[in-house]
């Protein structure tokens, strides 16, 4: 143990004096040139103080006698610059002449260095391409990346709508790279949202689209991601895409509030409640609001497309006219909420509670409500086509002259509800509770009873339909 710490103490003291005959040669030989050439003594020390490698120091003294500079005329900066960019490729062996006495001029080196800067760039992004993509960042929640080839771009873009991850039809990748355009991907892990980030280096150009390709505008980028990974991105694309302000703004694009002190968008919009701002018409497409406290809010025609919205708390909440499009809504609580005229297409409100909730007019074409609490809710003229309403309660909600064609309305509790004028063509309904509903003037053309449960008192409204009826025969009748 003795003999091996002697050895490695031996090896130290050993490069450490090498190092310093090293130094006192390298500070030796600018002083021999300085003697040399006394007229340019100011300059070539300059450059012993700014770290030049001593070889270079004699040639390059030599090249000032060539070309005829005065002390005053040497561009010392530039000179450095070159100099060390030299000696840099030669280290990484792109320079195979590494004698710098064999270079008769300054234009030559010049040409020499530049040609092969071109060469080792071109040797790196080949690199890059070999290695298909570059991981940026990564955690827990966040993975951001960067495809350098077609074939990266279609793997890690799979299951969207990119024209750059196409695998079937054309695929833009290599056409939008040819002309300098390179991308980012940004994922979260945590609720596989997806978004692209288009951008041409040292021109300011930026684009955003999530996985269905929307595009989203350059000032949501604040809403859509944190502020870590847009520091992250505005680094790699070497300029700020966006600041880390969070901002709200409306749908044309107005700005409605911003938050120096909020880490996320439902920060934001938790303090400008507090602050007594509007949020009518707010743009929060794809906002990520889950667990939110927005009772009584007034969010009325604002853009919620694609928003989670699981767990929020929006009782007595106005979002008339609001687009909730893809908006995901599960166990939230719309107690009283108003939702006339709004378009909830495609919603996801499986065990939400809409209890004694307005939706008049609203749009709920193939939503997903099972389980949800629906009891009192005001559905009159509402679009529930194709809708999803599985073991939902409709207990005394009104559902005058909607639209029920092809919804699943299996095991569903439909007592004392009005169906007056309701559409139910095609509905499944069967195993549900229909006990003292008003299906006066209800169209059941084609739907399915088996199992549901109906009072006696229905039967002559209900017989009219008996022969396009399915399982008629095996309805209970109470």
């Amino acid at each position: 143990m003795e003999l091996n710490y002697i050895k490695t103490l031996l090896k130290q003291l050993i490069k450490e004096e090498i190092n310093l005959v090293l130094n006192n040669l390298n500070e030796g030989r600018f002083e021999d040139v300085a003697l040399k050439f006394p007229e340019f003594k100011d300059s070539i020390l300059w450059f012993k103080e700014n770290n030049l490698n001593s070889k270079y120091i004699e040639w390059l003294a030599k090249q000032f006698i060539v070309n005829g500079f005065s002390e005053q005329e040497i561009d010392k900066e530039d000179l450095l610059e070159l100099l060390n960019n030299f000696d840099n490729l030669s280290e990484k062996n792109v320079v195979k002449n590494k004698d710098i006495n064999s270079y008769k001029s300054l234009y030559d080196l010049r040409n020499l260095v530049e040609f092969s800067q071109d060469q080792l760039k071109s040797k790196e992004l080949n690199k890059k391409k070999e290695k298909k993509y570059e991981t940026i960042y990564s955690d827990g929640d966040w993975l951001v990346t960067q495809p350098n080839s077609m074939e990266a771009s279609c793997k890690l873009g799979s299951n969207t709508k990119w024209c750059i991850s196409a695998t079937k039809g054309n695929n833009a990748f290599d056409n939008y790279s040819s002309i300098g355009t390179r991308f980012i991907f940004v994922f979260n892990k945590q609720n596989n949202k997806k978004y692209a980030i288009s951008y041409v280096p040292d021109s300011n150009e930026i684009e955003i689209f999530d996985e269905q390709d929307a595009k989203y505008e350059r000032y949501m980028l604040g809403n859509l991601l944190p502020e870590n990974i847009i520091k992250i991105i505005n680094s790699k694309i070497g300029f700020e895409a966006v600041g880390v302000t969070l901002s709200i703004f409306d749908i044309d694009g107005n700005k409605i509030y911003s938050s120096e002190t909020a880490n996320n968008i439902k920060e934001a919009i938790i303090e400008a409640i507090e602050n007594n701002v509007e949020l009518k018409a707010a743009n929060l497409q794809g906002a990520n609001l889950q667990k939110v406290y927005l009772r009584g809010a007034n969010l009325e025609g604002a853009n919620l497309e694609g928003a989670n919205l699981e767990d929020a708390n929006l009782i007595g909440a106005n979002l008339q006219g609001a687009n909730l499009y893809r908006a995901k809504l599960a166990r939230a609580n719309l107690y009283r909420a108003r939702l006339e005229g709004a378009n909830v297409q495609k919603v996801y409100l499986r065990a939400a509670t809409l209890q004694a909730a307005t939706l008049q007019g609203a749009n709920l074409q193939g939503a997903n409500l099972q389980g949800a609490d629906l009891s009192r809710a005001n559905l009159t003229g509402a679009n529930l086509e194709g809708t999803n309403l599985e073991g939902a309660s409709l207990e005394k909600a009104e559902l005058q002259g909607a639209n029920l064609q092809r919804a699943n309305l299996q095991y569903l509790n439909f007592s004392m509800a009005n169906l007056q004028g309701a559409n139910l063509t095609g509905a499944n309904i069967a195993g549900a509770n229909i006990t003292g509903v008003n299906l006066e003037g209800a169209n059941l053309a084609g739907a399915n009873l088996e199992g549901a449960i109906i009072s006696k008192n229905q039967i002559k409204i209900i017989e009219p339909f008996k022969d396009s009826i399915s399982s008629y025969d095996r309805i209970y009748w109470v």
